[in-house]
């Protein structure tokens, strides 16, 4: 299943997403943060979503740090 959530800046996407997944999901999910690291302030945002991902996660990948990656190479579920 692949869902996409989309909104303005601080607009609530990133804790309904995670929210969302979570309870739709049996395995632990995959994360995959698109958002850019532009800033000290966005920098800190990142880690705040980053520490708050660690444990109900299997992994949060960022898109700035990877190669784009076909979706089909991540476990379904």
């Amino acid at each position: 299943m692949i869902t996409l959530f989309i909104g303005g800046v601080k607009s609530g996407k990133s804790r309904l997403a995670e929210a969302y997944i979570l309870a739709h999901s049996a395995q632990k999910p995959v994360y995959l943060a698109t958002a850019e690291c532009i800033d000290e302030e966005m920098a800190e945002r990142i880690n705040d979503h980053q520490q708050r991902r660690r444990e109900r996660f299997l992994m949060s990948i960022s898109i700035e740090n990877f190669p784009p990656v076909s979706v089909e190479k991540f476990p379904q579920g």
